[in-house]
């Protein structure tokens, strides 16, 4: 296997991963996640990645909260979650992002979602474009988005919407721009809880789902495992108008009640669900703004650029639905979708 993997996200993010030997199942994983994007090899990138040991640092730093080493365009530090740790250093160059990554077998997992996909969203941002942390299903030409925190029910309803031979965008982020979705569609997490009972197109993980689940039990939920599914390309939509965004929040409540409400809420609460999905990063940068004050524009940035991308978007809906009832919320969420004549034709 090659030691080095690109990828292209629509010539906006062009990333470049080069891996030690002893760091290939790293490249696994990428391309696992990525593969929608995976391309040739690139001439330039802007964000490049190494996977391996960190060389000597530069001598001229400053230290903060006793573990981020920050220069005047790089910061390095440790970090870990559980048994899960890795050395990062990260370069912010005028026309691109250089990072080193140096993580023991139990962060290779986490690379993605915790580094890379937060570090795309930061270079979308920089572009106009806005990755949000949300589930996107199509039809016809059209697209509808669901958005809430993590585990809130995306993946679930998003498998239930293929069930049904709608196409998707993702299930976990999608990109916005003038009011245009474009297809984000990383690798599915599946977990025993979310998946279908007849859903046939991911049956081959059984095997594994049974795997992870036992180790999360036998761990007393210490370490919960993700399968991975890639996403079949023939699954995906790539474009679509944005008709409406519905935000998803579980509540004690025995029924499910659907409100419309303002772009402005709707931002602001999707605002602290993509801060949170980008935990790490956000740290990181807060961390960094102690020398460069620059960054401190970035969550006012991200603000603006997400509600210049929302500007034609004509409907924001919030859907409170009983917690742990994933069916009562896809029902729900089919009467939103279909509320305003948007039919959906089901085989």
């Amino acid at each position: 296997m090659s030691n080095t993997v690109s990828f292209n996200i629509y010539d906006k993010v062009r990333i470049k991963v080069y891996a030690e030997k002893s760091q290939n199942r790293v490249l696994k994983k990428l391309r696992v996640e990525y593969s929608f994007f995976e391309t040739e090899d690139l001439s330039e990138a802007d964000i490049i990645v190494r996977i391996g040991k960190i060389n000597k640092l530069p001598s001229d730093y400053v230290k903060i909260d006793g573990k981020y080493l920050i220069g005047d365009d790089w910061i390095y530090l440790f970090d870990s979650y559980k048994v899960a740790k890795w050395n990062l250093y990260i370069q912010f160059n005028s026309d691109c992002i250089s990072l080193t990554v140096d993580p023991n077998f139990f962060a290779c997992d986490l690379i993605p979602p915790i580094i890379l996909t937060p570090l795309i969203g930061f270079w979308l941002n920089k572009k106009g474009l806005s990755l949000v942390h949300a589930a996107g299903i199509g039809f016809e030409d059209e697209a509808v988005l669901i958005t809430g925190f993590g585990g809130s029910g995306k993946t679930s309803v998003t498998l239930r919407m293929l069930e049904r031979g709608l196409k998707i965008f993702g299930d976990d982020h999608v990109i916005l721009e003038d009011g245009k979705v474009l297809a984000f569609p990383t690798a599915l997490s599946l977990f025993s809880y979310n998946i279908p009972v007849e859903n046939e197109w991911i049956k081959r993980y059984k095997i594994k789902l049974r795997l992870n689940s036992l180790i999360h039990k036998f761990t007393f939920g210490y370490i919960y495992p993700v399968t991975k599914a890639q996403i079949d390309p023939r699954l995906v939509k790539n474009c679509g108008k944005l008709e409406k965004v519905i935000l998803i929040e579980p509540s004690n409540r025995e029924e499910c009640n659907i409100e419309e409400i303002e772009k402005r809420e709707l931002v602001e609460s999707w605002i602290r669900n993509i801060l949170y999905d980008s935990i790490y990063l956000n740290k990181y940068l807060c961390a960094f703004s102690y020398v460069n004050s620059a960054f401190l524009n970035y969550l006012h940035d991200l603000k603006e650029t997400l509600l210049r991308n929302l500007a034609s978007c004509r409907q924001f809906i919030r859907i409170t639905f009983p917690q742990n009832n994933v069916e009562k919320l896809f029902e729900t969420v089919l009467h939103v979708i279909e509320y305003e004549g948007c039919k959906l034709q089901f085989p």
